[in-house]
């Protein structure tokens, strides 16, 4: 593109934040002063929020419009990060709560503040792989977003008496991290994705809005702020073992803070390009040899599974792993079928499956990959390349709206001899064909 094209998109989008910017200002602003009519006193809760509010949009109006032009690599803001600017801006007028005392409208109108913001971060995410677009400013925006609203809320809870001041370590554990990772570079890792991190940021975000509920009792509160500490405490003590064992160089800092940490569905944007998986009911696995030299037989193994990591933004392809059940060969004959899984050919029953690993990709066009890989079959292992062409990624329009999942479409040929792990039969002869002709079809589901 143009240099000129690219400054006039990045002047637009830079215009686009400062507007959808402002608006969410106001809407917060205007959110404050409601509050703040009905607080007592008022005044001081009114002027907290505003200073929150002012020192928040200042930072991001200076800050933002360069990581957008950076590492946003569409020419529209997306409703994804719209959601994500409404959530930080809600955030001002939670905070400001702080300074006043845990009365009952005050301590719902916290819960309900919360609770909205922290359902809107599923929405965000949501919208992002919808629409596809999906990006590294975004998934770090709504990182930082989850990250101070935890901040707020363990403030909350300390500074309205339901728990010590140990629940402040649910807020700042995370800028801990920051610091420890700045001496101990194997903190900056890139950690694989991971349910339990997931499960334990939401449990983290509940466990600290329930103290703040009004009929909640103080020592009930305190217990349940306490386990969704110990359960974030024991999932950062897990995934730092983790790191510690696969030591890497120094880098990815952000990465690890956010799988580290905590562990939200923006999280494996940053850490490691996203992780899909194929979908089995999409997967064509399919196979060319010839046979006598009259003509080629066509088989296919019905039972595969596999997964792979993929950066859309750098066509970053990653962590590649299909593994294929041998006893599913099909060759629309049941003496060949049963032939081809004994000893002579897969030898299915002392080596069921058959693995295809590759760490990385090299692009060699737009859409086009050669995958240079391992192929496990018979105990053997030896190198495998796949031709693969990224034919489309979006949301699938098949499904009920809102649950459609974000699909990847991909083709990939390859190629080997059979000999070279020890399948000899009837190689010699010419009658079984030695060249292995791969056909590969699937589409794979983003996580």
């Amino acid at each position: 593109m143009p240099a000129t094209a690219q400054s006039g998109e990045s002047s637009r989008l830079r215009r686009s934040w400062l507007k959808d910017l402002a608006g969410a200002a106001a809407l917060a602003a205007g959110l404050s002063l409601t509050v703040a009519l009905l607080a007592d006193p008022g005044a001081m809760y009114l002027a907290t929020a505003l200073a929150l509010l002012v020192a928040g949009t200042a930072g991001l109006a200076l800050l933002a419009p360069r990581a957008l032009a950076r590492h946003h690599p569409h020419d529209t803001l997306g409703s994804a990060n719209r959601v994500t600017l409404l959530r930080a801006a809600g955030l001002a007028p939670l905070a400001a709560l702080a300074v006043g005392a845990a009365e009952p409208w005050p301590a719902w109108f916290a819960v309900t503040l919360a609770t909205a913001l922290a359902v809107l971060d599923g929405v965000d995410g949501r919208l992002a792989r919808r629409t596809g677009l999906s990006s590294a400013f975004g998934a770090r925006f709504d990182m930082e977003t989850d990250a101070l609203l935890i901040l707020v809320l363990s403030v909350l809870v300390w500074a309205w008496g339901k728990a010590g001041a140990w629940v402040l370590l649910s807020g700042v554990l995370r800028y801990a991290f920051v610091a420890a990772a700045a001496v101990w570079a194997w903190l900056g890792g890139a950690l694989p994705s991971s349910r339990r991190r997931q499960t334990v940021c939401v449990l983290q975000v509940v466990c600290l809005i329930l103290p703040l509920v009004p009929s909640m009792p103080p020592d009930a509160g305190a217990g349940v702020a306490g386990f969704g500490l110990a359960a974030l405490v024991g999932s950062f003590l897990v995934d730092v073992r983790w790191l510690r064992a696969h030591r890497t160089p120094a880098g990815g800092l952000a990465a690890a803070l956010a799988c580290l940490w905590l562990g939200s569905a923006a999280a494996p944007a940053l850490a490691a390009p996203a992780r899909y998986e194929i979908d089995p009911s999409h997967l064509s696995i399919g196979f060319l040899v010839d046979h006598v030299g009259y003509a080629k037989t066509l088989g296919m193994f019905r039972k595969a599974s596999g997964s792979y990591a993929f950066d859309e933004a750098t066509g970053a392809l990653t962590d590649v792993r299909i593994v294929i059940e041998t006893a599913s060969v099909f060759t629309n004959d049941e003496a060949r079928d049963g032939h081809l899984r004994g000893k002579d050919f897969l030898d299915s029953q002392r080596h069921p499956s058959m693995v295809f690993t590759a760490t990385k990709a090299r692009r060699v066009a737009e859409r086009r990959f050669v995958i240079d890989g391992q192929l496990q079959l018979l105990g053997r292992q030896r190198p495998v390349s796949l031709e693969a062409t990224w034919n489309k990624s979006a949301v699938t329009p098949i499904g009920v709206p809102l649950l459609r999942p974000y699909v990847m479409g991909v083709s990939a040929r390859g190629r080997f001899r059979r000999s070279e792990f020890g399948m000899n039969y009837a190689v010699d002869n010419g009658w079984v064909g030695d060249e292995v002709e791969l056909i590969i079809e699937f589409e794979a589901k983003r996580r």
